[in-house]
């Protein structure tokens, strides 16, 4: 069983009709158009968040699937085009074991997999029911259960690219094809690499923190200015000494310690 308790912070690092369609991604970590909600992949050799490269799993970008005969995933995506972030973006969809499921796939500039706007990633896909306004997206069917990882590199669709690249606005739905209506909650990652833009843009995105004894923490924040920043729970503090007053100070120096699952929703039971 569990139960949902509201905090204001967690671990970070910085550096007319009924409408049923969801979406996971901007939604949820930009709630107004104004509002910053970009993934940041790859910012370091320490942060590899959702990178091709990336080896640790506590950095990957899940998308969990439960019943992959009656599931779909759906994406959508925009490239970042601040400080000259023009370059080609590519994506792939990795099972379990590691195996490419889905792509190589460049993220378009127009068309299927496209989203134009905010309005258009907050409506979610427009394939589903109530989506009328939302992006045409891309779409995977997988052939088995559990949990998926997504990865991306920058102007290679291939070779690895030691390289930051950023999307600005970005979706990942998983769907119901019998109903046509999207699942909440099976997203999630371990350590979220984002970007504010800027040190003046405010952050006011939300996670929910799956702990390992089943208490969903959400975790809100309310026009946080960062820049680029790692958002990540443990049960222990910046750092893993077993000394509980020196392990919950802040540090002058890079540290990741991610342990609990963040996810955009509160996560569904089946995960």
């Amino acid at each position: 069983m569990k139960r949902i308790i509201t905090l204001g912070m967690c671990l970070l690092m910085i550096g007319g009709s009924i409408t049923l369609s969801k979406a996971e991604g901007t939604k949820q970590l930009a709630p107004a158009s104004s509002d910053p909600s970009t993934l940041n992949i790859r910012r370091n050799a320490l942060q590899q968040f959702a990178w091709y490269g990336n080896t640790d799993s506590l950095n990957r970008l899940f998308i969990h699937i439960d019943d992959f005969s009656n599931e779909q995933i759906l994406l959508g995506f925009k490239k970042d085009t601040n400080e000259l972030m023009t370059q080609d973006v590519y994506f792939r969809i990795k099972d379990a074991s590691g195996a490419i499921v889905y792509g190589p796939t460049m993220v378009p500039t127009s068309g299927t997999g496209y989203i134009q706007n905010h309005g258009n990633a907050v409506i979610g896909p427009n394939t589903l029911t109530g989506g009328a306004g939302g992006y045409t997206p891309f779409s995977f069917s997988p052939a088995s259960n559990g949990d998926f990882y997504i990865e991306f590199n920058r102007d290679n669709p291939v070779t690895l690219q030691a390289s930051e690249c950023r999307l600005g606005l970005w979706d990942i739905t998983v769907a119901n094809t019998t109903s046509n209506t999207a699942i909440d909650g099976r997203v999630f990652s371990y350590n979220w690499g984002l970007n504010a833009g800027s040190f003046t843009n405010n952050f006011n995105g939300s996670f929910y923190i799956y702990s390992d004894d089943r208490i969903v923490t959400k975790a809100t924040f309310n026009d946080f200015q960062p820049w680029r920043f790692y958002v990540y729970c443990n049960r222990y503090g910046v750092q893993n000494t077993g000394l509980i007053a020196e392990d919950r100070k802040s540090v002058a120096f890079e540290v990741t310690e991610p342990q609990f699952k963040l996810f955009l929703n509160d996560p569904d039971i089946n995960v």
